[in-house]
Formats: C-alpha cells, structure tokens, sequence
C-alpha cells in the first residue's frame, strides 16, 4: 500500500476547497476477491515449533523457580 501511496497520492496537502487524495474505486475493482484459507492444526504446531518449545522451556523454568523457592521460603 505504501507502492500505492508512492505512486496516486501527492505529498501536497490538499487546500480548503480541495477533495482529499483518494486512490479511486476502480483500481481496487482490478484486484482479485480475498479469500481466507484456514491452516490445519497440525500446520500450525509445526509452523510454530520454536514457540512450542520456548514455552515449554519456560513452564519448566517456573517449576523449577516454584519447588526451589517453595523449599527455602517457609512461612512464620
């Protein structure tokens, strides 16, 4: 979009009588429809495996931080 900008729409700020700078309707009509396709799960766990394993690595750590301040710290 900011090709578009570059390309349609002047720097020159428009004056008090002027219409703003739009990119018109009938280059948007030239676009194909945008369809959405949903990911599998399954795509997505391994699309995200770093994410995973980083997560896992910090609920270990807090187990971790938990049962050693749990041990330490005793209430009076």
């Amino acid at each position: 979009m900011n090709e578009l900008q570059m390309k349609y729409i002047s720097n020159k700020k428009p004056g008090p009588e002027d219409n703003p700078y739009v990119i018109s309707r009938e280059h948007w009509k030239e676009l194909p429809d945008f369809h959405y396709q949903f990911s599998s799960f399954t795509a997505i766990v391994r699309q995200q495996s770093i994410a995973w394993i980083s997560l896992l690595c910090w609920l270990f750590f807090l187990v971790m931080v938990i049962a050693f301040l749990s041990n330490k710290l005793k209430a009076k």
